[in-house]
């Protein structure tokens, strides 16, 4: 089984990519009516990346227990968390830095700033995340990280599905309870059912894991299956942002269901040859961590740039957008290069030499 899984990278990018342009469209709605429309043509598609986002991460991760440890170790634990915090936070640290000295320099104020003074904010503890809002979604990876420590410390590799189906079980329960109001407060973790996306990704693993022959018509049914479902979902969404009512449970399985039989599909159809992805699409993928948080920040030097009256908002929006796209793309993969990757090396060398 290959490292790197290309389509992955493929859906990785289309990801980071979905949830960028329908922000950078957010900010232009009032301008035109024609602008309203294609935001809220485009809103599925950001739940949809960002769910996307987190089947991926239950894939990737449980993927890489399930090949390398076997035992129970606290020592293989803790150099799983060492990695997993090299690979979030130092990325998000600078982007948040970025904004700070971004807002602080032209005098610009906003409740966000006396906000980010709760230390809470900068080491992920909390979804409600002031001006850097597209890392909303950390905590809960960093949830799934912490959940994925306790079990290399304490069980085995064959353990795994089991000790996730009661974690799912669970937190089931549990949200059931919060939704039908017979529990008021609950953690963020508990308390949103997009977290039941990283088991779906596990399972994906789990499959792959243990079923070593595969065909190829399954496969295309998954990917036919997902799109199938996947568009089923957002057609109803579409709707319900015009007032009609949409079960939020049914998100769960639309947003949920269908990027795990996509996901199960492409990477299956990869490992048997029958899909290739062209290298612009590869590199997406390696950059989408840094697409996802740097979006934000430039996203901020153009409201910055309005504020300040440089150049109005409704001059040439389209072209605008098509910058701010661009701009975004050269700074992720200057970004990956210089901020994730020699980060990335760096939480491997401290594991080598320490662990």
């Amino acid at each position: 089984m290959p490292r790197k899984f290309y389509t992955l990278q493929m859906l990785r990018g289309f990801a980071a990519l979905s949830v960028c342009w329908a922000h950078f469209l957010s900010i232009k709605i009032e301008i035109k009516p024609i602008f309203a429309t294609i935001y809220m043509f485009s809103g599925p598609f950001v739940r949809y990346g960002v769910d996307l986002f987190f089947v991926i991460s239950g894939f990737v991760i449980a993927l890489n227990v399930l090949e390398n440890h076997e035992k129970a170790s606290f020592k293989e634990g803790l150099k799983f968390l060492i990695k997993r915090i090299f690979r979030i936070y130092p990325l998000f640290w600078v982007t948040m830095i970025f904004i700070i000295i971004l807002f602080h320099c032209n005098g610009i104020k906003t409740a966000g700033l006396h906000k980010i003074e709760n230390i809470s904010h900068f080491f992920l503890l909390t979804t409600d995340m002031p001006l850097q809002n597209a890392a909303w979604t950390l905590p809960f990876e960093q949830y799934f990280y912490l959940v994925m420590f306790c079990f290399i410390c304490l069980f085995p590799r064959k353990s795994l599905l089991p000790f996730f189906i009661i974690w799912a079980i669970l937190h089931l329960i549990i949200l059931y309870a919060y939704v039908e109001h017979w529990i008021h407060h609950v953690p963020f973790f508990l308390g949103d059912n997009q977290i039941f996306n990283f088991f779906f990704g596990l399972c994906v693993a789990y499959i792959f894991f243990k079923i070593k022959k595969h065909t190829v018509m399954d496969k295309y049914i998954a990917l036919c299956l997902g799109i199938l479902i996947g568009g089923t979902g957002f057609i109803f969404t579409y709707k319900k942002l015009y007032g009609l009512h949409f079960n939020e449970w049914a998100n769960l399985f639309y947003n949920g269901l269908s990027p795990a039989l996509i996901l199960y599909g492409c990477i299956g159809l990869e490992m048997s040859n029958h899909i290739q992805v062209a290298n612009l699409l590869k590199k997406l993928g390696d950059v989408s961590y840094s697409i996802y948080l740097w979006h934000c920040p430039i996203l901020y030097i153009f409201i910055t740039f309005y504020q300040l009256r440089f150049f109005s908002n409704a001059t040439y929006p389209f072209l605008q957008i098509a910058v701010e796209l661009i701009l975004v793309l050269i700074v992720s993969f200057y970004s990956y290069n210089w901020i994730e990757r020699p980060f990335i090396h760096l939480s491997n060398r401290i594991v080598r030499k320490w662990l």
